[in-house]
């Protein structure tokens, strides 16, 4: 009985199928539909073979106009993710009916407005643009439409940052650095916010003090620290990784210049108050009696870190440089750091390969090896964010504070 009322069902069907042949081919413009209607099902299956991007611009060129947007949309809801990654190429999609400029733009163009422009698929509301990255990369970038700066509505990934947020690409290799991660059912440290009076001013910092330290244990001063806990996530990495026996325990202060653009390019001013004003009166009103001290930063504030040793050297084992602006004042660093005392100071210095500043950045690490400096040089395949410096500075500090750590 099933089986005969299928029959009746498909004979059915077929009759209602070929009068609709029929009238078609015999009505005005009926053969045109018939054939979108066959060449869009012919897409359809082949769409339905995981064929990259290329094969699919090659099947719609047999297409009509009109029936390219119901076969790209087919093959894109089979999509598991956006951007779309074949091997190392990266196909970006954007998709709006309007005819507008298209750019892409991220740290690995230089934030250029026009340097990659989108090709649009004529007939649908697509528009894409391919780019090659290492395997390894991690990536932020933004979509150019029009005049409007915008995140890409197809990739949920996004980073936070001083400049606001951006749309992030993992490439298949990239390791993502868990220690950034808060854990549920885990306590962290709480900080106490504090400000210190110096050189005419009114500095804001956040005190960490982890459970387990004690007076002598390590101490570390972060420049832009207000940014190393929002976006940099340095309290969370910390506790974390002491949790886990790879990190010492230890305390902490976190800084916020009061002028960053100034105070944090060769300002003696800053750098004297902040290490013999604003530390000391910190370190008193904790009773914290470190063994050693640290400090670090990122961009201009890794520059002012590395550029603390001129004065300061003796005060500091080590420190850490992520992303260092040593570009300022062409290499300044490399001359006013010539007659500091480097040599076995311990020196963690990282940068993103798509920061366009590998020169400097080889360049002051070969001084460093001149002098002697106790190195460690990680270059990774990311650009000038917080996420390249949260996800380094995991490995900063295992290397300034584990024996072990090379």
């Amino acid at each position: 009985m099933f089986i005969s009322m299928g029959k009746r069902q498909i004979g059915v069907r077929s009759y209602f199928m070929k009068k609709v042949i029929h009238n078609l081919s015999t009505s005005k413009n009926g053969m045109f539909y018939i054939l979108l209607f066959m060449l869009t099902n012919i897409l359809f299956l082949a769409c339905g073979q995981e064929k990259n991007w290329d094969d699919v611009l090659d099947l719609m060129v047999d297409l009509p106009e009109e029936g390219r947007q119901i076969a790209a949309e087919r093959w894109l809801e089979r999509q598991n993710a956006f951007p779309l990654v074949e091997d190392s190429t990266v196909v970006f999609i954007y998709r709006n009916r309007r005819d507008i400029p298209v750019f892409l733009t991220g740290d690995f163009n230089g934030w250029s407005d026009k340097a990659e422009p989108f090709l649009k698929i004529i007939g649908t509301d697509i528009y894409y643009r391919r780019h090659s990255f290492r395997p390894d990369a991690r990536v932020e970038y933004k979509i150019i439409a029009g005049k409007k700066w915008l995140l890409d509505s197809l990739n949920h990934n996004v980073a936070s940052g001083g400049f606001g947020s951006n749309s992030v690409l993992f490439m298949p290799e990239y390791r993502f650095p868990r220690e950034i991660l808060r854990l549920r059912n885990k306590a962290y440290t709480k900080l106490d916010t504090v400000s210190f009076k110096a050189g005419g001013g009114e500095y804001r910092g956040y005190v960490y003090r982890h459970p387990e330290a004690a007076e002598q244990d390590p101490f570390i001063v972060f420049n832009d620290g207000g940014d190393y806990i929002r976006f940099g996530q340095a309290t969370v990495i910390m506790d974390n990784l002491i949790r886990e026996g790879r990190l010492p325990a230890l305390n902490a202060l976190f800084v916020d210049p009061l002028d960053r653009m100034r105070e944090l390019r060769f300002d003696d001013d800053y750098l004297k108050r902040l290490l013999r004003e604003i530390v000391p009166a910190c370190l008193k009103q904790y009773a914290l009696r470190p063994s050693h001290i640290y400090m670090g930063g990122a961009s201009l504030g890794g520059l002012t870190s590395l550029y603390a040793l001129r004065d300061h050297g003796t005060m500091l084992e080590g420190l850490f440089s992520q992303s260092g602006s040593f570009w300022v004042d062409s290499l300044r660093i490399v001359k006013a750091l010539d007659k500091a005392a480097i040599k076995g100071k311990k020196i963690y210095v990282s940068y993103g390969l798509y920061e366009s500043q590998d020169e400097n950045q080889k360049k002051t690490v070969n001084f460093l090896k001149e002098q002697q400096a106790r190195l460690k040089v990680q270059a990774v395949a990311d650009g000038h964010n917080w996420g390249n410096w949260s996800g380094t500075l995991g490995s900063a500090l295992r290397f300034l504070l584990s024996s072990g750590e090379k």
